[in-house]
C-alpha cells in the first residue's frame, strides 16, 4: 500500500482501510481516522463538523457493505509495515507506546506466550528453539510468522535472557507437570550466556552440541518421558553480519534455518502424536545496503556501533534522537545512525532501533495446525 497516494484520496473523500494496527500506527496525526464504519455514518447523520482533513474510516468486513451503500471507495491493499521505510520513524517515535500495547507481541512476553501455549494443547513435547539473530521480514518469507517487537536492547545476551524469563522457562513448564528437560546448545556451561540461559538444567540434562544435526540426532535417539520440555539454541545470521570474508548469502542462509525449523517439526512428529514447536530470534540484523545514507557520529571509534550503554555520556545534540529501549537507561539510535563505520568483514550490525532489528518473527509449528503462527 502506498500510504502517500492513501492520504491524498483520504484528502478528496473518505476511504475504507482494513483494520490493520500498523497501518493505523504509520497514518499521519493530521488523519481523521473513524473506528469503524457506524461512527462515521452517525457523525454525518448528527450533522458534526467534519475537520478538513484526510478522513478514513477502519472497517471489518461488515462495514464494508455500509461504505458501498454510501458509495466510498475502500483500500484492500495490504499495507507491509516491514518494507516501509518511513514506519522506522514510527517505531522511534511511538517506541513506548508500541510496548504498551496489548495486541502486539513483545520479546519479554514470549515466556508466558509459549507457556499459555502449553497449557492450551498440552503436548507430549514442548520445545522453544531460539535463533541467534534472524528478522521477522527474513523470515516470513519461508514460515508464517507473526512480528515480535524487541522490547529492549536489540543485543544477543539481552534478547536471548528475555526469551528465557525469569522465572525460567523449564521452572514454569515445571510447576505445571513438564518436570523433564532437555537442552541443546553449541555453547557449554562455561560460555557466561550459555550458562545463564540453561542455569536450571542439570549437567546430564545440557547437551553441547555442534550442529542442529548434532542435535535432532541426539533428540531422535532419546526415549522422552510423557510432558518434556525442549529448549535449543541454533545460530543465525549473527556470525555472518559480524565476522565474514565475504557478502553472506542472505536469502540461502534464511531459507536453510527454515528448513531446519520444518525438519524439527518432523523428527518431533516422529517421536510424539502431540508437539509444540515455538521458534523466535533474540534480534534481527541491520544488513550493510541497508546502512547506505547512515550517518557515522564522531567519536565512536571502540564503541558499540548502535547505541549508548547507561553509563555512558551521550553528546547533547544526540539526546533528542536516541530512544531509550528500557529501563536501565540503554539508549538506541535510530537506523540513520551509526556510532562507527562496519569493519571490513562486518555486513550487518543489531543493537539499535530500525523494523529490521527490532521485530523478530514467532513461528509456532504444531500437527494439530500444521505451520502457522503465534
Amino acid at each position: 500500500m502506498d500510504v502517500p497516494r492513501l492520504i491524498r484520496m483520504a484528502r478528496e473523500t473518505p476511504v475504507g482501510i482494513p483494520n490493520d494496527l500498523f497501518l493505523r500506527l504509520r497514518l499521519p496525526d493530521e488523519c481523521n481516522v473513524f473506528p469503524n464504519a457506524q461512527s462515521f455514518r452517525e457523525a454525518l447523520n448528527g450533522h458534526r463538523p467534519m475537520p478538513n482533513s484526510p478522513t478514513l474510516i477502519v472497517c471489518e468486513s461488515g462495514d464494508r457493505r455500509v461504505l458501498e451503500q454510501m458509495s466510498l471507495p475502500f483500500e484492500d491493499t495490504h499495507y507491509d509495515f516491514y518494507m516501509d521505510p518511513a514506519f522506522n520513524d514510527v517505531l522511534c517515535m511511538r517506541y513506548e507506546f508500541l510496548r504498551s500495547l496489548a495486541t502486539i507481541p513483545k520479546q519479554s512476553q514470549v515466556p508466558r506466550i509459549f507457556v499459555e501455549l502449553v497449557k492450551r494443547t498440552q503436548p507430549r513435547v514442548a520445545v522453544i528453539m531460539v535463533i541467534d539473530g534472524l528478522s521477522y521480514g527474513e523470515a516470513r518469507d519461508f514460515i508464517p510468522s507473526t512480528p515480535c517487537l524487541v522490547d529492549g536492547l536489540s543485543l544477543t545476551r539481552e534478547g536471548m535472557l528475555r526469551i528465557v524469563g525469569s522465572p525460567t522457562l523449564a521452572e514454569r513448564l515445571f510447576s505445571i507437570g513438564y518436570r523433564s528437560r532437555i537442552g541443546f546448545s553449541y555453547w557449554d556451561r562455561h560460555n557466561d550466556l550459555g550458562n545463564e540461559i540453561f542455569r536450571v538444567f542439570a549437567t546430564d540434562q545440557s547437551c553441547v552440541v555442534k550442529s542442529l544435526d548434532d542435535a535432532l540426532m541426539r533428540l531422535a535417539e532419546m526415549k522422552l518421558e510423557e510432558n518434556t520440555f525442549v529448549q535449543i539454541v541454533r545460530s543465525g545470521l549473527d556470525s555472518y553480519a559480524h565476522h565474514h570474508l565475504d557478502r553472506p548469502p542472505v536469502h540461502e542462509l534464511t531459507a536453510e534455518i527454515c528448513a531446519d525449523i520444518r525438519r524439527t517439526a518432523q523428527v518431533l512428529a516422529s517421536m510424539a502424536d502431540n508437539y509444540l514447536l515455538l521458534v523466535t530470534s533474540d534480534h534481527g540484523i541491520l544488513w550493510e545496503d541497508t546502512l547506505a545514507t547512515s550517518s557515522i557520529l564522531p567519536g565512536g571509534a571502540g564503541s558499540p556501533i548502535r547505541y549508548y550503554s547507561a553509563n555512558e555520556s551521550v553528546p547533547q545534540s544526540m539526546r533528542k534522537i536516541l530512544v531509550a529501549v528500557d529501563e536501565d537507561g540503554h539508549k538506541a539510535l535510530p537506523i540513520r545512525y551509526l556510532r562507527r563505520a562496519l569493519g571490513s568483514r562486518e555486513w550487518g550490525c543489531h543493537g539499535g532501533i530500525s523494523v529490521h532489528e527490532s521485530f523478530v518473527p514467532i513461528m509456532v509449528l504444531a500437527p494439530d495446525r500444521g505451520k502457522s503462527s503465534a
